[in-house]
Formats: structure tokens, sequence, C-alpha cells
């Protein structure tokens, strides 16, 4: 992905490429943090009286399979999660929640360091985020026709809404391994800025 050959191919490959390359490097996240909780459970440390549950880093199964993206987000290196939650969002400066929501993605870019692709990453998490939310809220009356339609699909919907959270949630992950902005920007260019496109009109439509 680092090379201008990659670059030069149609933007579904480009797509397909980045979804599948992010999503392996995920399960070496996942590897390492269950082998490192291991050693906790070991301790008897996250022992709750009937389940070692007291402490965890990662949930798998949400993160590949829930629909919410917040979820995903929420259950990825779940400590560093809940200190975002009580110590950016709950202690915001900004009354508005997408405000509050945008503060804490750019605090965590912040906190990983200065490439240009850690914000990239974080901006578009926080846009799939805010986009999703807002929909979901739209769409949570019974008399909606979104979501009598998207009830009617029935499994078949929730796989497709699995399938495409997971597709954009993977690819935005694309810039955080990319880091350099020139290279995020081909990445943007290659696939014609169709994916950040439609989720920014989205989250303005909303």
């Amino acid at each position: 992905m680092k090379t201008d050959e990659f670059y030069e191919r149609n933007p579904v490959y480009v797509l397909a490429y980045s979804v599948v390359c992010i999503t392996l490097i995920r399960f070496k996240y996942y590897f390492g943090w269950k082998l490192s909780i291991a050693s906790v459970h070991a301790s008897g440390v996250s022992f709750n009286g009937e389940k070692f549950k007291l402490i965890n880093t990662c949930s798998p199964v949400v993160i590949e399979s829930d629909k919410h993206i917040r979820n995903k987000i929420s259950h990825w290196n779940i400590a560093v999660q809940e200190w975002l939650r009580k110590c950016i969002y709950q202690r915001s400066p900004f009354k508005s929640r997408g405000l509050s929501q945008l503060w804490v993605f750019m605090v965590s870019a912040f906190w990983h360091g200065f490439y240009g692709g850690y914000y990239f990453a974080f901006f578009l998490w926080f846009t799939q985020v805010y986009t999703q939310g807002e929909i979901f809220r739209f769409v949570k009356h019974e008399t909606s026709r979104l979501r009598k339609f998207y009830r009617s699909l029935g499994n078949l919907g929730n796989f497709v809404l699995i399938a495409l959270v997971n597709i954009i949630f993977s690819h935005n992950a694309a810039f955080f391994i990319l880091l350099e902005p020139r290279l995020c920007f081909k990445l943007l260019h290659s696939v014609n800025y169709i994916p950040q496109t439609i989720l920014i009109t989205l989250a303005v439509t909303f």
C-alpha cells in the first residue's frame, strides 16, 4: 500500500485490498491483547467471584460483527476507551454532543502522535460514528419508512449493514497505517473520494 503501483489499480481493488489488509492487521492486535490479558486472569486480578471479567482488553467478536460503529470502537482497547469517556468526553469544554465526540477523537489522535495519517483516520472515524448515530436517531420511530424497509430485509439487511460498516471502518483505518499525508491523499484519490464523500454528505444531511 506504500508503492505507487498500488494506487494505479482500479478503485474497487484498492478499496477491497485496504479492507482485507486492515482486517488482518487487527487480528495481530487481538492476539497480543488476549495473550497479555491471559497473565492478568492467571493472577486472579480480573476474577469477580464467578468469572474473569473485571478487566478486559478487547472483544474481537463485537468488533468484527457488530453493526454499530460505536460498539466496535468501545470494545477496542477497552481500558483506554473508558478513560477517554470519563476523562475527556464527560469533561469536554463543548456543549454539543458532536463537538464533544470530535474533541475525543482529536485528543486520541494527538495521543498517538503527529503523523498526518492519525488525524485522517480519527476524523473519518468520528464522521462515521456521528453519521451512524444521527441516522439511527432519524429512523428510531416506528413510522420511519427507512426503518420499515430495513426490517423487511430481515437477516439480509443485518448482513448488508454489518458489511457496509466494516468496509468503511476498515478502510478508514488504512490512513492510520499509512501515516504519511502524501500516501493518505493518494489513497483518497485512488478510490475517487467516494467513501469519504458519502460519509460527509450523510453527516451534513442528517
